[in-house]
């Protein structure tokens, strides 16, 4: 994402085995964070995996990441408990995209 030419946040992913969107990195610069950035990116990248057809997609967060956890679980991904890392699912990105309409 950029403001002015300034790139103020970025997220990276990738699709694995045709079959679920898996989200690597989400970055905003500290000057443009609790401005929405962070949310709009990931609501750009689930739009991309639902295009793609894909029915879920999930993420890695630092347990301790409670501002990153916040965000994941307003757009609908959950915590799962049975991983040995703080790992969030999304069982369907589309309704991911409804909640935040």
């Amino acid at each position: 994402a950029r403001v002015g030419g300034e790139v103020v946040g970025y997220v990276y992913g990738r699709i694995i085995q045709n079959q679920q969107g898996f989200i690597r990195e989400l970055g905003v610069h500290p000057m443009y964070r609790r401005q929405g950035w962070g949310e709009r990116l990931m609501c750009h990248i689930l739009s991309y995996f639902q295009n793609q057809g894909l029915p879920a997609a999930m993420l890695w967060v630092d347990y301790d990441n409670l501002p990153a956890r916040t965000l994941y679980e307003k757009l609908g991904f959950t915590f799962n408990p049975d991983e040995a890392e703080a790992v969030f699912v999304c069982p369907s990105t589309t309704s991911s995209l409804r909640e935040t309409a």
